[in-house]
């Protein structure tokens, strides 16, 4: 098994993949290297994380409250004049998607923290780009961070 904060990513990636413009393009990495055909793309990664210890299970190990910090990052191409509107619409895609989700029982409060934008117009092909901070609370014992309890 893997850490659970890879587990989360990765069902993230999943749930992401039923929007339609994203069915092939959303993955899990820092390193991306697109290009023009590959917009509009999603892409997914743990930004930071902080834990506090909540409990102490009936075994006698601690119970950590973690609280992730999830980007949703999309890419795409348009104009000064459109670029914003398509950029919104797949906020408001995303919005739908992992803000009414548990992400598959691994987190028990997902929730939208803040919202970024940018937009490069100076390169070739203007490109612009909006970040959703998620905030992802989920549970592990101390010494089994691949299990969510």
């Amino acid at each position: 098994m893997s850490h659970l904060r890879q587990q989360i990513r990765d069902q993230a990636v999943l749930e992401l993949s039923a929007i339609p413009e994203f069915v092939d393009s959303v993955s899990s990495t820092r390193v991306l290297n697109l290009r023009k055909e590959q917009l509009p793309y999603c892409n997914v990664f743990s930004d930071s994380e902080e834990s506090e210890i909540r409990d102490i299970a009936s075994q006698g190990s601690r119970i950590l409250l973690r609280n992730l910090t999830l980007s949703v990052e999309v890419y795409d191409t348009g104009t000064a004049d459109d670029i914003d509107d398509k950029l919104d619409q797949y906020a408001s895609d995303i919005e739908k998607v992992l803000g009414n989700s548990t992400l598959n029982k691994l987190a028990y409060d997902v929730s939208l923290s803040s919202t970024d934008f940018s937009f490069d117009a100076e390169s070739e092909t203007p490109t612009g780009v909006i970040t959703l901070f998620w905030s992802v609370q989920y549970q592990t014992t101390e010494g089994d961070p691949e299990v969510a309890v």
